[in-house]
């Protein structure tokens, strides 16, 4: 059974990381690639760099004496691939809007390097995450 304290932290953590997404998730007005979990991903580091002395305790012990490095460095991460993720988002908007039209005149490509490798960094990061956050215990 999780204790108060325990449910209180985790509400803590993960409402901030959670609203960034659904607000997103509002603007963008769909939820189909990976820059949802980019957002996700960098709210969720930026939440554990301000809550810094509440998050150390649980995080995977390798990784204590590391820690700001480690959630500043997959906060760069996940930001330069939210970006390399939206403009792959594009890109797959144009592709689908020409291809609807059948408009040959301008040759749009399906992106699908770009989109594996953004689905690749995202389950990788969120592999990264679980390992520090929960390897530990």
């Amino acid at each position: 059974m999780i204790d108060a304290e325990t449910l209180r932290l985790i509400v803590e953590l993960f409402a901030i990381p959670m609203g960034m997404l659904v607000v997103e998730w509002l603007i963008n007005g769909r939820f189909s690639s990976p820059t949802e979990l980019f957002v996700f991903l960098g709210s969720l580091d930026f939440v554990y760099l301000l809550k810094r002395d509440l998050s150390i305790p649980r995080i995977n012990q390798h990784f204590a004496s590391v820690y700001s490095s480690t959630f500043a460095i997959s906060l760069l991460i996940s930001l330069i691939f939210l970006i390399v993720a939206a403009k792959t988002e594009g890109l797959v908007h144009e592709y689908l809007i020409h291809k609807h039209r059948r408009n040959n005149q301008n040759r749009h490509y399906y992106p699908l390097f770009k989109v594996c490798l953004c689905w690749v960094v995202a389950m990788t990061s969120i592999t990264f995450h679980l390992v520090v956050l929960f390897g530990g215990k």
